[in-house]
């Protein structure tokens, strides 16, 4: 009996032992690693920016807290991805970390797709609807007119639905506006006027190259083309 009570003892002695032990080497680790990831070494010291086009490096970095001269390892990444998406008209970033002492910032930039004419004036719009800066003038890109691109985003966004698929039959848009008995009107860069209703018909886009084409071998022009309706296709000639 004697001896089971002192294997015992012993058993429970080397467990404290062993506990004890790992909570050194546990309490080492800590310190050591604490100590390493604030050396100066890893510091950081530099921020390298890759993906602006428009936007530069310095207007990058006033939007993000700085992470200079802090620990590599105590910069929060996600505060600055965020920071920048908030902030910036930018559609993606990814931030990382490059040792020893370096933040890298990737960026995708959003781009002007077309512009959208507001009571305070034009303002550039990128292919998902987002408005950018404000413009002089046109600048060339397509003109979004009677609308509220805040308040009116679904318009807005069908607006950027024709431009595109009237570019996939080389046909460049010069302004649409959204009018109350025909719906969406579209001006093109001849000054031809595709009237498309509230309900744009797409398909219709795709035979338009060969009415063109059929219309300069016989040496007509027309005035406005209807697509309105189920059917057919009305064509106004000059």
């Amino acid at each position: 009996m004697k001896k089971r009570i002192s294997s015992l003892s012993t058993k429970k002695k080397s467990r404290w032992q062993a506990l004890f032990l790992l909570f050194i080497l546990l309490t080492f680790v800590f310190f050591v690693t604490f100590s390493v990831f604030n050396l100066p070494y890893f510091y950081v010291k530099n921020v390298e920016i890759k993906g602006n086009v428009r936007l530069s490096s310095s207007e990058i970095l006033e939007k993000i807290p700085s992470p200079f001269y802090n620990s590599i390892f105590k910069v929060s990444l996600k505060k600055i991805s965020g920071e920048i998406l908030s902030k910036l008209p930018v559609k993606k970033v990814k931030v990382k970390r490059k040792l020893p002492s370096t933040v890298v910032i990737e960026i995708e930039e959003r781009f002007p797709y077309a512009c959208v004419e507001r009571k305070d004036g034009i303002w550039e719009v990128d292919e998902e609807g987002v408005i950018l800066n404000r413009l002089k003038n046109t600048k060339g890109f397509p003109l979004i007119c009677e609308i509220d691109p805040v308040r009116d985003k679904k318009l807005l966004l069908e607006a950027i639905k024709v431009i595109k698929t009237l570019h996939l039959v080389n046909l460049n848009t010069k302004k649409i506006t959204f009018e109350k008995e025909k719906g969406i009107v579209v001006e093109l860069e001849k000054g031809l006027h595709l009237i498309l209703g509230t309900n744009p018909n797409y398909r219709y886009f795709f035979y338009l190259p060969y009415i063109f084409e059929d219309a300069k071998r016989r040496k007509e022009q027309f005035s406005f083309i209807d697509l309105r309706f189920e059917g057919q296709i009305i064509a106004s000639l000059k």
